[in-house]
């Protein structure tokens, strides 16, 4: 999961993608010195503001992330992270 092509790129990781996600995903997804994952089980709203990034395709990853089914994998999602941030409900912490 991680950006191995070039060190000098920070790994974030967005649990989330609700109405509060897009300030965030604009923000981060637009910068060249971050790849951003997006973990969310909610992949049309996700890929609709992912899709809003200028050269998407190269920043933005989509991870399917279904709470709480998913809470086992969480471990291997966020191990290669630089940057981990939540914008679950707060009964999801």
């Amino acid at each position: 999961m991680s950006n191995i092509t070039n060190m000098n790129i920070k790994n974030v990781l967005l649990f989330g993608a609700g109405m509060v996600a897009m300030p965030v995903i604009r923000l981060l997804g637009n910068r060249n010195d971050i790849h951003l994952y997006v973990a969310s089980d909610q992949e049309k709203q996700a890929m609709e503001m992912i899709q809003q990034v200028s050269n998407y395709e190269e920043k933005v990853t989509f991870v399917t992330f279904k709470y709480p089914e998913d809470l086992t994998k969480m471990s291997l999602i966020v191990k290669d992270m630089n940057l981990v941030i939540s914008l679950l409900p707060a009964t999801m912490h």
